[in-house]
């Protein structure tokens, strides 16, 4: 992308809403910047009759519509539809534009579930973690029979969503899954940490023998657990007591 630029075609006077994310975009350069980055999200809700009015109305972009119009009028593919867009904003280099096409191209030829799983991927990117945990089920539920990599890749990113939520114990059983499907040390350093954080430490100690975890890793977990342990706070003796200096020092520095 050609650097950080806000607007090189101006501000909208009303937003685009992307329903998924739950945002509003103010300019050309903003939609081809979410359009860029992710291109999992783009579905009908995004690239339709919406956002065509939006570019005329607001951009006066009459010709680009046009020739957007006609390609999702001719069935074409999202890539070629968003080509004009892309060419008119000037907001990508080309070689940014072929890598574009070649990822939606990636996720056209590898069915239902490696489209939700990117899908979920982009939500968990944009902090919808909730979001991210229901696509990722789906896609669990659209995996076919041999896709072991891609089911343990699914479960993994579910279960780091998971630990976003503070759901733990799921989070848990997903890098558990996920480990037996495919194992590497990550998987294990995973499904360690969340043990950690879902468990008792004896039943932890259980868990790390059970995956066969060395020391170092063991060590490596319980320290990142531990640095995430808020200390104790001890009140007061007499907190009447306490309530009223602080209130007397607000009002001291607050001329009161």
């Amino acid at each position: 992308m050609i650097g950080y630029r806000l607007s090189r075609t101006g501000v909208a006077g009303h937003p685009f809403y992307i329903s998924s994310l739950g945002i509003g975009l103010w300019s050309v350069e903003e939609l081809c910047y979410f359009l860029y980055e992710n291109p999992a999200l783009i579905d009908e809700s995004v690239v339709g009759g919406s956002l065509t009015r939006w570019l005329t109305e607001e951009f006066h972009m009459n010709s680009t519509v046009l020739v957007m119009e006609r390609s999702m009028k001719n069935g074409a593919g999202m890539g070629e539809i968003l080509l004009p867009l892309f060419r008119a904003a000037g907001y990508l280099e080309p070689f940014e534009i072929r890598s574009f096409q070649k990822r939606l191209q990636t996720m056209a030829s590898g069915g239902a579930p490696l489209q939700l799983k990117m899908k979920g991927d982009a939500l968990a990117r944009n902090r919808k973690y909730g979001e991210a945990v229901s696509v990722y089920s789906q896609a669990e539920e659209n995996t076919r029979k041999g896709e072991t990599k891609l089911l343990a890749s699914i479960l993994h990113n579910r279960g780091y969503a998971l630990m976003q939520l503070l759901h733990y114990e799921e989070a848990y059983r997903a890098f558990r899954r996920a480990f037996a499907l495919e194992e590497t040390p990550k998987r294990k350093r995973d499904c360690l940490l969340a043990a950690a954080l879902a468990k008792p430490r004896e039943i932890f100690y259980d868990e790390a023998e059970e995956l066969e975890a060395g020391k170092e890793m063991i060590r490596e977990v319980l320290d990142t657990v531990d640095s995430f342990a808020v200390p104790p706070v001890t009140p007061p003796a007499d907190l009447l007591k306490e309530l009223q200096r602080i209130r007397q020092e607000y009002h001291s520095e607050a001329g009161n």
